[in-house]
């Protein structure tokens, strides 16, 4: 008597029909799924599978199939790379959307053209963000240590007799 594991019934040939069961539970499919597609039973599909042959065509297609995957990533990746400038070329374009919201058409703009490097964004390459004009937008700490930079520069051009540096950049007004 077979002991309890083993697998009871040996079929004399492998059939086609075996490597379809074996395919179905790559495919994730329940054995009461893959019997329902075959007309074993539920119990003959679990032998099947558990066959040394099963396993190891199990083995070979899931392996085989995780390649196929992974060989075409790259491919999913350019064609969905493709396909989402495509709609962001679309949405840029529409005038319509621009007409209903212009200051988000706007900032999406800028945010492609920052995502694809046309356009820098002041945050990131500086620690100050240049926001128009020339004029820069700082920290309470920044603008001290620029005073301070100012003052010794002052006290360079003064130990040096250099001329003096304008009154309007000293105190950090504009005007």
């Amino acid at each position: 008597m077979p002991q309890k594991g083993t697998v009871k019934w040996r079929p004399k040939k492998w059939l086609a029909e075996y490597d379809r069961i074996v395919a179905l539970a790559v495919l994730n499919k329940t054995n009461e799924e893959i019997a329902e597609q075959t007309g074993y039973t539920k119990e003959h599909v679990s032998t099947i599978l558990n066959l040394p042959e099963g396993k190891l065509f199990y083995e070979k297609l899931k392996n085989a199939v995780k390649k196929k995957i992974e060989d075409n990533i790259p491919a999913l990746l350019e064609d969905t790379a493709k396909k989402a400038a495509a709609r962001i070329n679309d949405i840029v374009n529409d005038d319509t959307l621009r007409e209903r919201a212009p200051f988000q058409m706007a900032s999406l703009s800028m945010d492609v053209l920052k995502g694809i490097g046309h356009l820098k964004s002041g945050v990131q390459s500086s620690p100050f963000a240049i926001v128009n004009n020339g004029q820069m937008v700082v920290t309470t700490q920044q603008h001290s240590d620029i005073l301070e930079g100012i003052s010794k520069i002052e006290e360079v051009k003064r130990i040096h007799s250099l001329p003096a540096t304008p009154a309007r950049i000293k105190d950090g007004t504009n005007g």
